[in-house]
């Protein structure tokens, strides 16, 4: 194949490194790799930076990162290493959240636009729709993606035991940081009613609500559970937020503190208000998170599977002129025979000279399946090339070139 795969976890560098990786990068980093010869597919992700580059030498790569001054060695594969390793990143089986489905949106996306800039050909085209179709069977065939192992996800099966719909719910989220951020983007699509967003800072509180929510600040809230059905707490906050002392509400309520420290003071045994803290929803992630890992076997052999597919793929293109020819030989066939048949036959009607039409091609494509079966499968194997000289000789098969 003389493909290369490299690639950096962001993870493993400093937040200087991390800096080069600008989007705007792309443009000049394909100019750098990309000449009449190879083919080239870059990935720039929040979590990685791959190389795909098919028709060059290691050195090249190796050039191409000390020119990125960075403090980080990649991490090379090569050939049907690459395609499986692409192939599980594209599942999610690699991402730091197991199954999460931007991977295989950016994977498409990064191989559009290096079609479209010229830098990719049949093979480089090829692998990158292989990957995102790899990456869609494991999604649907097996459980990844339907197991959620997110806080938010496990928060809202909490809350779901005890308010099954939320679509009349108002909702209460504290905190505008990455995790208030992931909880609001998880909710704001479950209830009809716009969620407030709460903050130490109004700016910033109104900046992540939006225009479908509403932001304000933590101070100025007022009796929470008389207002909202649902209260999320997720502040950083080093001391409670608020002390709820002894909750009573005539309809349920659900709390949700995940806090470290516990943003709510408050009295778990109380009436109609249901109350979760962080150790609950962490055990609750823990349980799910083993159920995922328990289906990463099933993604692996979707992702097996699909490169033995591309490599066959792959090896059986080395006989396509072959085939080609074949085909061309065995079209002849079929049109001298069927004017034999016609000239012999004499005055036949247009349905006679049909079921004659049908009669010699099905019997010239029985004959023609096996043997092209076969020299697929040659293909296969490079001790078998002598075969497909003899294949070449026994149909007096002649390639352009050779």
């Amino acid at each position: 194949m003389n493909l290369i795969c490299a690639e950096l976890r962001k993870s493993k560098t400093n937040e200087a490194t991390s800096s080069i990786f600008l989007s705007e990068s792309i443009e000049q980093w394909y100019s750098i790799l990309k000449n009449d010869k190879n083919e080239v597919f870059l990935l720039n992700t929040c979590h990685r930076f791959m190389v795909l580059i098919r028709n060059e030498c290691k050195l090249t790569l190796d050039s191409f990162f000390t020119q990125l001054n960075i403090d980080a060695q990649p991490e090379y594969c090569y050939n049907e290493e690459a395609v499986l390793h692409f192939f599980s990143v594209a599942s999610g089986v690699q991402s730091p959240i197991l199954g999460e489905n931007e991977i295989l949106g950016q994977i498409k996306r990064f191989g559009e636009e290096a079609s479209q800039k010229g830098m990719t050909n049949t093979f480089l085209n090829e692998l990158v729709n292989k990957a995102v179709f790899t990456g869609k069977a494991a999604r649907t065939k097996t459980g990844l993606v339907k197991i959620s192992d997110t806080y938010s996800s496990i928060a809202a099966q909490f809350i779901r035991q005890h308010i099954p719909d939320l679509s009349d719910k108002k909702i209460l989220i504290l905190g505008t940081g990455k995790l208030g951020v992931q909880l609001f983007n998880h909710f704001q699509n479950k209830t009809l009613q716009p969620i407030t967003i709460a903050s130490r800072s109004l700016e910033r509180a109104v900046e992540v609500a939006g225009e479908k929510a509403v932001g304000t600040t933590i101070g100025q809230m007022e009796n929470p559970l008389t207002n909202f059905d649902v209260i999320i707490g997720a502040t950083e906050a080093q001391s409670p937020v608020w002390e709820f002392g002894h909750l009573y509400s005539p309809s349920k309520k659900v709390i949700i503190d995940l806090g470290m420290p516990a943003n709510f003071a408050t009295c778990p045994a109380s009436v109609n208000v249901y109350y979760y803290d962080l150790q609950t929803i962490q055990n609750s992630m823990q349980i799910t998170r083993k159920a995922k890992m328990d289906e990463v076997p099933k993604v692996m052999r979707i992702v097996q599977k699909e490169t033995d597919n591309f490599k066959y793929w792959y090896n059986t293109r080395k006989v396509v002129p072959v085939i080609q020819s074949f085909n061309r030989l065995a079209a002849t066939i079929k049109e001298e025979e069927y004017q034999w048949a016609i000239n012999k036959l004499g005055n036949l009607s247009e349905q006679q000279q049909e079921i004659v039409q049908k009669l010699i091609y099905r019997v010239v494509s029985r004959m023609s399946s096996n043997p092209i079966s076969t020299i697929k499968g040659y293909a296969q194997e490079d001790t078998k090339s002598v075969h497909i000289d003899t294949f070449k000789e026994m149909f007096n098969i002649q390639i352009e070139g050779e």
